[in-house]
């Protein structure tokens, strides 16, 4: 059945690119309320995969080492091959600058980065940093080199 007018929904959310002289966008996004949080994370990954051009080989081994050892006894007697895939699949990186909570109204706000951004060896943000920082998270946002569409790091609201 496809949504009606009354499921559908948009939202809004900043786009800050790692490029201190590309402007900060706020943009908004549609969804329906069935499917409003795997939408937008799909929607994320998309743009996370695109933007960096794609991982090199050793970007890509070295990921999936990182991988392995992350998952320790656990990849014993598992294929290397689906280790592989799985390795290489595209996350992205939630980060609560503002936790859904009765004490916030149940408002949350999150920063939602690419999850291999330190594999693909990625510029730090240093707004989104600052912004994590003010917000209480001591982290360095890493971001993406791109010529067409950043999408590095949003936070919905």
């Amino acid at each position: 059945m496809a949504p009606t007018e009354e499921d559908t929904y948009s939202f809004h959310y900043v786009y800050i690119p790692a490029d201190n002289t590309e402007a900060i966008q706020e943009l908004t996004f549609e969804t329906t309320q069935s499917d409003e949080v795997m939408s937008f994370l799909n929607h994320l990954k998309r743009h996370f995969k695109k933007a960096d051009g794609g991982k090199s080989a050793a970007q890509k081994q070295a990921h999936h080492q990182a991988f392995k050892a992350q998952m320790g006894d656990k990849a014993a007697g598992v294929d290397d091959n689906l280790l592989q895939m799985l390795s290489q699949q595209q996350l992205v990186e939630p980060i609560a600058l503002l936790s859904n909570a009765p004490a916030t109204g149940f408002t949350g706000v999150y920063m939602y980065c690419d999850d291999q951004a330190s594999i693909k060896q990625l510029p730090i943000n240093q707004r989104a940093t600052a912004i994590a920082e003010a917000a209480g998270q001591h982290l360095q946002v890493s971001g993406h080199k791109s010529n067409w569409y950043s999408l590095w790091s949003l936070i919905g609201f």
